[in-house]
């Protein structure tokens, strides 16, 4: 649940996420202090939709998302209005500087992000579009896209890094890429493949609900012919790496377990063990969201063993907030234990301590660090 606070009001918007359909609620404690809880004036149970909110010191601004786009509302005090509606456009992220919103989401059929300015003293509506690096390429493959971005600079050591996102409903473009439009000094250019595949929140419920069933499977296809595409195309001596966090290490530990060939994997706050990560889930959380997921889940994925293991070892670095209640540290650090032994490379785990589920600024600057580190040492 997501709580949005107007400052000059008595309210709190509440967001309960869940896979198939958020829902957005107003909560207010009346006189004897008691939460009194309103469904959103514009809720429809029958149209599936996930919102997105944000607030600044004078109004809440409440983005849905359903299959025909995008619609703005702001909430001040008693009053909703609707604001814009977006048609084909899908958000992705809101950002607020005193009366400025930006939304940044992408259009249907496009790959490159775009941002919908809205001014809330004037309500006027500008649009801006992402300047992407010349270099960019759109690769359109029959159930999923690839976009690229080569790096602008010439090196004797050449890398492709394939990310994808982790929490499935979550939206994930070129510009989440841990390593586009970054720089280093290790001699090394990289290049970043971003893999955007169904069952994501790119382009609305349906894009979403598409790559749901027998979802693990087919994910692990996926990257498996993202992997075949990148391999055709990069240099002979190019390494070729994952990175993904939370639950995208599954499909990642599951694909480079049945005989993926690839030099590395880099996962945050990663899912390692199913059981253990429905350990620590709350009961109404999995009944809304997680069941569907795990249900036909084969027994090996449940445990993610590395012993049926038997060819193209690569190492393996693990990002782990000490703070993360969502994959426990004790957990991650059980299953590295287990699988050590089966994995002739090395299983390393960096310990994030201020970290959650997830990292902070500070904390990523640490692990881009020790990214670094590990990337070099691939070509050792």
């Amino acid at each position: 649940m997501r709580l949005i606070k107007n400052p000059k009001a008595d309210y709190v918007v509440a967001i309960e996420t869940s896979r198939y359909q958020d829902m957005a609620s107003i909560l207010k404690i009346d006189n004897d202090g008691r939460v009194n809880r309103s469904a959103f004036v514009h809720h429809d149970d029958t149209v599936p939709s996930y919102y997105f909110g944000v607030n600044n010191e004078v109004c809440v601004f409440l983005v849905q998302v359903t299959e025909q786009g995008s619609m703005l509302y702001t909430l001040k005090g008693v009053e909703c209005n609707l604001e814009h509606i977006e048609n084909r456009f899908y958000t992705h992220k809101l950002t607020c500087h005193g009366e400025t919103l930006k939304i940044q989401g992408m259009k249907k059929g496009s790959a490159i992000p775009s941002v919908i300015v809205f001014n809330g003293a004037t309500k006027d509506i500008t649009y801006q579009e992402h300047a992407y690096p010349s270099n960019t390429r759109i690769i359109q493959l029959r159930d999923f896209t690839i976009v690229s971005s080569a790096s602008s600079t010439t090196e004797e050591k050449n890398i492709s890094v394939l990310y994808f996102y982790g929490s499935y409903g979550r939206p994930v473009s070129l510009l989440d890429h841990p390593w586009v439009n970054t720089t280093n000094n290790k001699g090394i250019a990289i290049n970043c493949y971003v893999l955007l595949m169904p069952g994501g929140g790119e382009y609305g419920p349906q894009w979403h609900r598409k790559g749901i069933r027998d979802k693990y499977k087919r994910q692990r296809q996926w990257i498996k012919q993202a992997i075949e595409y990148i391999c055709s195309v990069k240099q002979e001596d190019e390494k070729l790496i994952l990175e993904t966090n939370s639950a995208g290490a599954i499909a990642a530990i599951s694909y480079y377990r049945d005989g993926g060939c690839i030099d590395g994997m880099i996962l945050n706050s990663p899912f390692l063990h199913l059981q253990s990560v429905l350990e620590n889930q709350p009961a109404g959380l999995l009944d809304k969201q997680d069941q569907y997921e795990w249900k036909g889940v084969e027994k090996s994925d449940a445990s993610l063993s590395l012993f049926t293991k038997s060819n193209c070892f690569a190492p393996i670095l693990i990002f782990s907030g000490q703070h993360d209640t969502i994959t426990p540290r004790k957990k991650i650090l059980e299953w590295v234990i287990s699988n050590q032994a089966s994995n002739i490379q090395p299983i390393d785990i960096v310990d994030i301590a201020s970290g959650g589920h997830g990292f902070n600024c500070d904390d990523r600057h640490i692990a881009n660090c020790k990214k670094l580190d590990f990337i070099e040492d691939i070509f050792v």
